[in-house]
């Protein structure tokens, strides 16, 4: 008889482990690193999102937590996670979908200076617009009120005589600048050529744009 209790008592611990660890949650590590450099970037924020009544056409994402990033720029992220976004200082806050054991760029805020000559006759109405697109393809929409969305930022304003803006832009790496204008109705009417122009670390890039 004290046999087989104790057969019952093992088994029943060795279920009980077994439970807890398929009930546990699974941890796995993020790094954040600075594009470019590769260098980490310690304590951003991580804010973690599950998808909630996804169909095969969408998902709503809830944030649900939030962990922070120690000072190798690594984080634990539960597995069970859908998407995740970064928020450090001086960097453009990042959405990703969530995989296991990823390295994770962000790009350096810069700023450029654009100077715009208008050399060319348009409609009333016409509106000049820019796109700014960095090298690293996970990056964040940008307008004079920074918003995140894709992977370019562009922004509109009236066709003057002249313009001087200056906006974000993505810092120690090599910019592509692309100008257009449309017409009051949003039709294109006019593309510029791609322009390159290397974004400093800190300062201030500056370029001229007829248009």
């Amino acid at each position: 008889m004290n046999n087989l209790l104790k057969y019952f008592i093992s088994a029943g611990i060795c279920c009980l482990l077994i439970s807890c660890k398929k009930t546990g949650t699974i941890m796995n590590n993020i790094t954040v690193v600075e594009y470019g450099t590769n260098k980490p970037i310690p304590h951003s924020q991580v804010d973690l999102y599950k998808g909630e009544n996804c169909s095969w056409f969408s998902c709503t994402y809830v944030k649900v937590g939030e962990v922070a990033v120690d000072e190798n720029g690594k984080a634990a992220i539960p597995e069970n996670i859908s998407k995740i976004g970064i928020r450090a200082n001086g960097y453009f806050e990042v959405r990703f979908f969530y995989f296991k054991e990823q390295v994770l760029a962000l790009d350096l805020i810069g700023q450029v200076k654009i100077h715009c000559i208008r050399t060319n006759i348009y409609p009333p109405g016409s509106s000049f617009g820019v796109i700014i697109q960095g090298e690293n393809s996970t990056v964040g929409y940008l307008s004079r009120e920074y918003v995140y969305k894709n992977d370019y930022a562009d922004f509109y304003f009236p066709v003057n005589d002249d313009s001087t803006i200056v906006t974000k832009a993505f810092g120690n790496q090599l910019n592509v600048i692309t100008w257009f204008v449309n017409d009051s109705a949003g039709n294109r009417i006019m593309n510029g050529d791609p322009l390159q122009i290397a974004v400093p670390r800190t300062g201030i890039a500056e370029l001229e744009i007829k248009y």
